[in-house]
This record gives structure tokens, sequence and C-alpha cells, in this order.
């Protein structure tokens, strides 16, 4: 198994909305940790969609826009 299929990229932000993100660029799933503790990831998070939100001037608004409601999602834990 290559490093590659199982590489993961944590984050922490700085947002009233959004604590952690971990992005599974093998899976592209996104995993998102909101400030109250509550996680929950989506599938089908392309690298490119990742990439913007990443850059994005606010995180938590551009992941009500672009992904929120329009991925696939279910509650971790």
């Amino acid at each position: 198994m290559s490093t590659e299929t199982t590489q993961i990229e944590k984050r922490e932000w700085t947002s009233s909305m959004i604590k952690s993100t971990s992005y599974n660029w093998a899976e592209s799933t996104l995993s998102v940790k909101f400030t109250n503790d509550v996680e929950y990831t989506y599938e089908n998070v392309d690298s490119s969609e990742y990439e913007s939100f990443t850059n994005a001037e606010s995180q938590g608004k551009h992941f009500i826009s672009s992904i929120r409601n329009q991925k696939t999602y279910r509650k971790n834990g």
C-alpha cells in the first residue's frame, strides 16, 4: 500500500463554524468537525473543491455555499 492512497490532510481553523477538517485525497472525502464537536464526512469532494474551500476567505461561507446540502454525507460517531 502506497502512502499516496492513505494520505490525509488535517487542518484546524479559526472559524466560528468549523473547528477542524480532514481531507482524504484517495477517497475524495472531507470530514468536518464543527465548533460544537459534531463531525460529518462529505463524499465526492474532489481535490479542486477542497482547495477552493481551503483558500476561501471564509471556510464557513464556502462550506455552506458549495458543500453542505450538495454532497452526500454521514454523521460520524
